[in-house]
């Protein structure tokens, strides 16, 4: 429940016009990395991401951050894997756990390789 709590969020906020910063409507700080070095961090741009994915908005949720992109459709799948699961009371397969893994490892490594791609 608490993935579709965040998607939830998301779809309450605007997305940030410029990328980055939707974050702040929820009264969150800007990012220490950007205001001490200049620059976006892997996760800059991910709230934003996530406010267009929950639009169906998913060119521009890519554009802001493609790991966020994956996070959240990551998070919609398990989320709706964790209802099935509650549900039939079956657990799920230890597959999946695997799966789900992989899927996290994936996105944060799409949000670091795209943040050096940024840099360069």
């Amino acid at each position: 429940m608490c993935l579709f709590a965040m998607l939830a969020t998301a779809a309450w906020l605007r997305p940030a016009s410029a990328g980055l910063g939707t974050h702040h409507q929820l009264g969150l700080p800007p990012c220490s990395f950007r205001v001490l070095l200049g620059m976006r961090c892997p996760a800059c741009g991910m709230t934003t991401s996530w406010s267009h994915y929950v639009r169906g908005q998913w060119v521009s949720s890519l554009h802001a951050n493609p790991g966020g992109f994956m996070l959240a459709v990551l998070a919609t799948v398990v989320g709706v894997g964790a209802v099935r699961v509650g549900y039939t009371g079956r657990p799920a397969d230890p597959q999946q756990t695997w799966l789900i893994a992989i899927g996290l490892i994936g996105a944060m490594s799409v949000a670091l390789v795209d943040w050096i791609v940024r840099l360069v």
